[in-house]
């Protein structure tokens, strides 16, 4: 296994830098990396492209949503081997000319194995593609909405791959309740790069500095977190939240935040690049997150990594991620009381900071490291490889 052909959907982008931190390590490795993208990514991902000196990955950018024009000699030779039976003739139709446009730019490399990122680039790019080069795929599913997925997606994927590798067991639970069948699944953890993230240093200084890193959307919740800190602001402690992350909710959660008298308590301060945000994890006291639905929740970890106590929301990935409640406290989603019941008792003794905070980063750094997840990813490709010859 040598030449790797990758595919995922913006590339690099910054909040995807487990997919541009795969293609390093594999470069480090010794592979032959191409990336297949929808969108080029942003400038913070090619930023992270560059630190990472990942300029010996060929990018090969192809829109999959633009209409790519259908009529080609490429075409009629293409349909015949095209999977038609999981997508229906329509689709087939409006989407040979973008699989004719990307065999061209391919340039009749040989690949040893498609990976995709995403079970929604694994469906509806690698499967066919495989299909069509004759080349094994295997896909990584990080997909926060799995449910919402049809279950005929699964099964093609799940029939035509080598390998599933779900980021959690709640997901891979999710995926056997989807399709009744644990045939090529295994769980791989993400992972994270325990030398990027400074211990946080604790003490018992005023206030304490709360940290919630999270999109502003309504499946994260943010909301519960204001709520809560109007009770603990009500009940006399002397605390500070600090909100990093960008969405849809941005306006709307800062009206409440005002309506909640907290102006002087929460600060927002939208998207930051991932290097403040691990500069602001290494300054806080204490992590929360309130989504109740993840496939994994890279940033627990990342806080875990800060040595930083964290109370969330149980989320599937949560739920995965601090070991059932073992490490980290574990807080039902809407149950404000709850989530300050957890937190309370964190805010009254650094001492109690330190040790929970070493706990959680000696875990983090045994169960989630980055080393671990590629020792484990290429095992993987490796297993699934070779069952398949």
């Amino acid at each position: 296994m040598k030449n790797i052909l990758v595919i995922t959907g913006g590339f690099p982008t910054a909040s995807q830098t487990f997919v541009t931190r795969e293609v390093a390590s594999m470069l480090d490795k010794g592979f032959n990396v191409t990336v297949l993208c929808s969108n080029e990514g942003d400038d913070m991902g090619k930023n992270l492209f560059s630190e990472l000196e990942c300029q010996r990955c060929k990018v090969i950018c192809v829109d999959f949503f633009s209409r790519h024009l259908p009529f080609t000699k490429g075409i009629a030779r293409t349909f015949p081997h095209f999977p038609k039976q999981y997508y229906g003739y329509d689709w087939t139709i409006r989407k040979l000319g973008y699989f004719n446009k990307v065999i061209q730019k391919l340039s009749g490399k040989q690949y040893d194995l498609i990976h995709a990122h995403f079970l929604e680039w694994g469906f509806n790019v690698a499967l066919p593609l495989s299909k069509l080069l004759r080349v094994p795929f295997t896909v990584t599913v990080h997909d926060s909405h799995l449910e919402k997925y049809q279950n005929s997606s699964l099964h093609a994927v799940q029939k035509e791959s080598v390998g599933i590798a779900l980021v959690s067991d709640s997901w891979k639970t999710l995926w056997v309740e989807k399709t009744n069948n644990t045939h090529k699944l295994t769980t791989i953890y993400n992972g994270v790069e325990p030398e990027e993230f400074s211990i946080a240093k604790q003490s018992d200084e005023r206030p304490i500095k709360i940290i919630l890193v999270s999109r502003l959307t309504e499946r994260k919740r943010v909301a519960e977190a204001l709520e809560a800190m109007a009770v603990l602001i009500g009940k006399g402690y002397t605390v500070t939240l600090d909100v990093l992350g960008d969405g849809p909710l941005m306006g709307q959660l800062t009206k409440k935040r005002d309506d909640l008298g907290l102006q002087d308590i929460v600060t927002f301060h939208g998207f930051c690049p991932h290097k403040k945000v691990r500069e602001m994890m290494a300054r806080a006291h204490l992590f929360w997150h309130c989504s109740a639905y993840e496939s994994f929740g890279i940033v627990i970890v990342e806080a875990m990594m800060c040595a930083l106590p964290v109370v969330v929301a149980n989320s599937p990935g949560a739920f995965d991620v601090t070991a059932q409640g073992a490490f980290g406290k574990l807080y039902e989603p809407n149950d404000i009381n709850h989530l300050v019941h957890l937190t309370t008792p964190l805010l009254t003794s650094s001492s109690k900071r330190i040790t929970v905070g070493t706990q959680l980063r000696d875990y983090s750094i045994a169960k989630f490291s980055w080393s671990l997840h590629m020792n484990t990813i290429l095992s993987f490709w490796r297993f699934a490889l070779k069952k398949s010859d």
